[in-house]
């Protein structure tokens, strides 16, 4: 059994009509939680970069950014 963890992109009309936004599913960095502390701080770093990446390319996220910020540090248990 296969489960689609594609993204699925939504146009969005009015205001925020130039962004895209992408309702999940999101990836998880819970594989990463085994990795020294010091490891972790970098893709915790990198998560946040990539996500700006796309903020910045017009892409906006469903998952609010705080809701974001506290599932990557639970995920690498930070």
């Amino acid at each position: 059994m296969s489960t689609d963890r594609t993204p699925h992109p939504v146009q969005v009309s009015g205001k925020d009509s130039n962004c895209v936004v992408v309702g999940g599913p999101w990836p998880s960095y819970s594989a990463f939680s085994h990795l020294p502390e010091r490891d972790r701080w970098v893709i915790y770093g990198q998560a946040k970069a990539s996500r700006y990446a796309q903020e910045q390319a017009g892409i906006r996220m469903d998952e609010p950014y705080d809701s974001f910020i506290s599932r990557i540090c639970r995920e690498l248990d930070l």
